[in-house]
């Protein structure tokens, strides 16, 4: 895609996501339930640590987990970053910093702010 001078002078873009949807910043569960019987749970877990099967980790929100998942970033971020990545042509960042809640030991912060830093690649003026 090249806009080609066609929304003017580009400084900034935001992107947002009401994500995450699933829980993220919590603790490990600490019950033990019983494995389901149509759930092979070793399977399930594949390289990650292996840890007691708990639905708070399926079926949707292993999400949330930093031994299954990436996160709201992760998970939502390719999908929304990518437009202004094509459309400005933006290639690699020269500074990313993160603001986000404190992080819990297994899972991804509940909210966080992320602001990428460009060179400046390209000034579109008419």
């Amino acid at each position: 895609m090249d806009l080609d001078g066609a929304i003017g002078d580009v400084y900034e873009a935001h992107v947002w996501t009401n994500r995450p949807i699933w829980p993220q910043g919590i603790d490990r569960p600490k019950e033990n339930p019983f494995v389901p019987s149509t759930l092979d749970w070793d399977l399930w877990q594949g390289p990650a640590p292996k840890r007691p099967y708990h639905s708070a980790y399926l079926p949707f929100s292993w999400r949330g987990w930093l031994d299954y998942g990436t996160g709201a970033l992760g998970d939502m971020g390719a999908h929304l970053m990518d437009q202004p990545f094509w459309a400005l042509k933006l290639g690699d960042p020269i500074n990313v910093s993160p603001v986000q809640v404190p992080l819990k030991d297994e899972t991804y912060p509940q909210s966080s702010m992320v602001t990428y830093q460009f060179p400046c690649v390209k000034v579109w003026s008419q």
